[in-house]
């Protein structure tokens, strides 16, 4: 029979947290929750249905965390083979499936697990699996493993059968992870011999990067900047663009592990060897969350729903979770001059009016300027005839009311008609910018 064991007992800590937020912004803060039985020593952690999965290295046991205040973890029993009432063991990896499935990997094998059915999961031997670690969704529907015992990836169906054949990664791998790239290659980590490798989609050819001497590429995740992210031991935290250029930047605390995208859009991973969590920046700004419990043994991420982020402390047999980390701002949405006039008449006092639609209360800049170089006193520029800030009022309808110079005015009686470009900057709170452009004819009186 499977079981699962609730729990809500927690141990609340604030963190120290060393980030630049706006004043008005509270520091992150952490929370340990107990995983029920002890000495479980929970590893991987993924999001799978909004709730959080995490398997159990030495309790066996495949777990899964309902967000609440407190949150509501379980323990289920994992799958057997057919024919077999042997429970899997040896877990290593939890993954989202391209079925919807929670996918781990174990003794070799792998097994699905239904989110809603945490007890009438799967499991799939006889695929010629080693050492199966990481999982992750492919591109063409199946379930990707890396295989650290054959240094290879195989692929296996939704249905459990093995498709094609091995992907060879090179004698010496090591492989421990895989992502799905934002390119829809498949990316591997070599932790035996400092290498990333590209998988094509459809698993026709690898080719392997090599990382700086004596790099131990570990998790590796994609990143919101179009590269993938990777972590090492030591201090290592690396970005590798999907053509196989890799940068390292150096992690404020020891043995990086676990990495995942936050809802800020930075890069945040477990340190296992000082029991903090750090977090990078896509531009390789490294900070660190203090504050957890003393030799807690963080090993693996996971962002959750409500901008959480959710991590498994081997050691000391808790999940983690943060919270009150910030979405970066977005720009404001641009100036709407669809429906502005194609062409406008200065008048014999040198002014002219010209509307557009924008987000109330932003403020603005308006730039009327030539759309191309002109001839002025016998050289060819471009002109700027007129710059006026604005704030957009509650209807969201801006008027911009223009009073030309005297001698742009000039410029423009000589011309008669000019072909200008207006460009609409609107820049909100947080200073973030948009711009919009379209062209008109300004015409002399």
């Amino acid at each position: 029979m499977n079981a699962s064991t609730p729990t809500r007992a927690a141990l609340a800590l604030v963190a120290a947290f060393a980030l630049a937020v706006p004043a008005a912004t509270a520091a992150p803060t952490v929370k340990e929750f107990d995983v029920p039985t002890a000495d479980t020593q929970p590893t991987d952690i993924a999001n799978v249905d909004g709730k959080l999965w995490f398997v159990e290295q030495v309790g066996g046991k495949i777990g899964r965390v309902t967000p609440g205040a407190p949150p509501l973890i379980e323990e289920f029993t994992p799958p057997s083979q057919a024919g077999s009432m042997t429970p899997i063991n040896g877990l290593q990896d939890v993954a989202r499936g391209p079925d919807g499935n929670v996918w781990v990997s174990a003794t070799n094998v792998v097994a699905k697990v239904p989110p809603n059915n945490p007890t009438g999961g799967i499991a799939y031997g006889g695929l010629g699996l080693a050492d199966p670690r990481g999982l992750a969704a492919g591109p063409d529907g199946n379930v990707w493993v890396v295989d650290a015992g054959a240094d290879d990836v195989k692929r296996v169906t939704t249905a459990g059968a093995l498709v094609g054949s091995a992907i060879e990664l090179g004698m010496g791998c090591g492989p421990r992870n895989i992502a799905r790239g934002p390119d829809q290659n498949m990316w591997v980590t070599c932790f035996g011999n400092g290498k990333v490798v590209r998988i094509k989609g459809d698993g026709s050819a690898a080719d392997p990067f090599t990382l700086a001497a004596g790099s131990t590429p570990w998790d590796i995740t994609s990143g919101p900047d179009g590269k993938l992210w990777f972590t090492g031991q030591k201090h290592d935290v690396s970005s590798i663009t999907t053509a196989g250029t890799p940068k390292p930047f150096t992690s404020k605390g020891l043995d990086p592990f676990g990495i995942t995208v936050g809802p800020d859009k930075a890069l945040w991973y477990a340190e296992f060897g000082d029991s903090t969590i750090g977090r990078v920046t896509t531009a390789g700004k490294t900070s660190q969350l203090t504050g957890l419990t003393a030799n807690s043994g963080p090993r693996y991420i996971a962002a959750g729903p409500a901008n959480t982020l959710w991590f498994t402390e081997q050691t000391a047999n808790k999940i983690g979770r943060i919270t009150g980390v910030v979405q970066p701002p977005k720009p404001p949405a641009k100036a709407n001059l669809a429906g502005s006039k194609d062409s406008v008449t200065v008048n014999e006092e040198r002014r002219f009016t010209y509307g557009f639609k924008a987000g109330k209360g932003l403020k603005g800049r308006a730039i009327f300027e030539s759309a191309r170089k002109i001839t002025v006193n016998g050289e060819k520029r471009k002109v700027t005839f007129a710059r006026r800030s604005f704030t957009v009022p509650p209807s969201g309808k801006v008027t911009v009311r223009v009073r030309l110079r005297k001698d742009k005015f000039a410029i423009l009686e000589e011309k008669g008609t000019v072909r200008v470009r207006i460009r609409v900057i609107l820049r909100n709170a947080a200073g973030l910018t948009s711009t919009a452009s379209r062209t008109f004819k300004l015409k002399a009186p």
